[in-house]
């Protein structure tokens, strides 16, 4: 993942979880033997409004919509997420997608996928 990419939309949901996030509306990270991952709800943002970056083993996603007109007046929204990321991934497998129900999902491969078996 370069620094800055954007994070692809995603209609189907690759990742068995997220279904199960849906009522949750939360983060939750999972870790397990094939993978790490990072579950965020950014309903209220497009895949456009979202960049995802890293910058010293920490990811930031940030996410900003420009103000707009809803049933109540003027809404904008705007959030900055930073979480440091485990040391023994692999960073050059780190993904991220977002799920037609409004989950964006970070992922990677562990180093040595064996010792976590």
């Amino acid at each position: 993942m370069s620094s800055g990419s954007k994070p692809k939309k995603d209609k189907s949901t690759p990742f068995p979880r997220v279904q199960e996030l849906d009522t949750q509306k939360s983060k939750e990270a999972k870790v397990d033997a094939d993978a790490f991952q990072v579950v965020f709800y950014m309903k209220h943002f497009r895949v456009t409004d979202i960049v995802v970056k890293v910058v010293d083993r920490t990811l930031i996603i940030d996410a900003c919509h420009r103000e707009h007109a809803d049933e109540h007046g003027l809404v904008s929204r705007s959030m900055i997420r930073k979480q440091k990321l485990p040391k023994n991934i692999r960073l050059e497998t780190l993904a991220s997608s977002f799920t037609g129900n409004g989950f964006l999902v970070i992922h990677a491969e562990w180093l040595d996928k064996e010792k976590r078996k």
